[in-house]
């Protein structure tokens, strides 16, 4: 029978617990997101193991080129964070976040996830390049089944959307026409490029059900 030392056996017991005590290494920043979605719905972008309360930046591009900047996004005292995101016009994209280790140490890291979009809501305008103010036209939008859809303007520069109507949607195209009398298009509506938009729930947002449609307008002088 194998003798083994008091002392010996004592390490043996006392080793695990240390073990156990040891702390855990930190976590590998890591990015979550869907791997498909369609243009205009909603998803949540999540990302774990950074620095806690820290920043991180996310971008996207297309594969093998730059990455465009989309938003800077808080940890919670987890590392933690999510975003939620919609992209406007289909095909392989490339996400990119950028921030600090969990470890608290000054070095960067950045993580990438693809992303395939499909198809899904749109948005045009007839006349299709745009208008004088004061002159009547007509939003063209589709994707979005039996659901209400409202209609909202921003004008150039102004981070002020407003509603210019709704509407329930068509199984095809869902159409409002812009008439002069709209408190949002007149003749004294200021000139520039104006971003319209069709969305669903009120255009909620942050809120990951909400199907989002936006597009540029011309706005000329009367």
């Amino acid at each position: 029978m194998l003798h083994v030392p008091r002392a010996a056996f004592a390490v043996l017991l006392v080793l695990p617990a240390l073990l156990a005590l040891a702390p855990a290494a930190a976590a590998k920043p890591r990015l979550q997101a869907p791997s498909s979605a369609a243009v205009g719905h909603g998803f949540t972008v999540k990302g774990s193991g950074f620095a806690k309360r820290s920043t991180v930046t996310l971008s996207v591009g297309l594969p093998e080129s730059d990455a465009e900047f989309v938003a800077r996004v808080r940890t919670d005292a987890r590392g933690r964070f999510r975003s939620v995101q919609r992209f406007a016009a289909s095909g392989t994209w490339v996400w990119v976040a950028s921030g600090r280790r969990a470890s608290g140490a000054t070095r960067s890291v950045t993580v990438t996830r693809r992303m395939k979009v499909r198809s899904g809501v749109e948005i045009w305008f007839t006349p299709r390049l745009g208008v004088t103010a004061g002159t009547p036209f007509q939003i063209h939008s589709r994707g979005w089944g039996n659901r209400r859809v409202r209609f909202q303007a921003k004008g150039p520069g102004s981070k002020r959307w407003r509603t210019v109507g709704s509407t329930m949607g068509e199984p095809g195209i869902t159409s409002w026409g812009l008439l002069p009398d709209n408190p949002v298009f007149n003749p004294r509506t200021r000139a520039g490029d104006w971003t319209i938009r069709a969305c669903t729930s009120s255009c909620r947002e942050k809120r990951p059900a909400t199907r989002m449609a936006w597009a540029t307008y011309r706005i000329g002088e009367p």
